[in-house]
């Protein structure tokens, strides 16, 4: 087995109960689901957001769902890349997942990919105790971009 594959992290999956047999996420993961454009209007909401969810006690992973991200500029990014940056220093897997392709091509375009970990499907959980943010609206809530 390649080593490198030994020390990349599972993607957060939610688990059923066996008892309740209801879908619940796995101990320790906070997800957290902005909505709208992440921009210099928003970002400053979200990177507390994220440092808040982060320094909770027993939390080991924080995915941000995107699926209902508009749009994100380089002051979204920063917000990610400044909370995936205590993520790592306090030993939390920072996880994006669900990217639109506009902040897909953001990553790319950036490098920010290299250093960001992506899933594919957004974390479906329907315990709304686990989710950190259920979502954060841009400052005029239409979650249109503002040209």
């Amino acid at each position: 087995m390649d080593p490198a594959q030994d020390s990349a992290p599972e993607p957060a999956r939610p688990y059923s109960d066996p008892h309740t047999g209801i879908e619940a996420p796995p101990p320790g993961l906070r997800i957290v689901r902005p909505a709208g454009d992440l921009d210099r209007d928003t970002a400053p909401a979200l990177r507390l957001q994220l440092l808040h969810t982060i320094e909770q006690d027993g939390v080991d992973t924080v995915v941000i769902d995107c699926s209902k991200v508009r749009f994100c500029d380089s002051s979204g990014l920063n917000a990610i890349l400044r909370a995936r940056l205590i993520a790592v220093e306090t030993g939390v897997d920072l996880r994006l997942a669900a990217l639109p392709p506009q902040l897909s091509r953001l990553l790319a375009v950036t490098g920010a990919d290299g250093v960001l970990s992506v899933d594919e499907t957004p974390v479906a959980t329907g315990d709304p105790s686990m989710r950190a943010a259920d979502s954060m609206q841009s400052t005029d809530g239409s979650g249109d971009h503002k040209e």
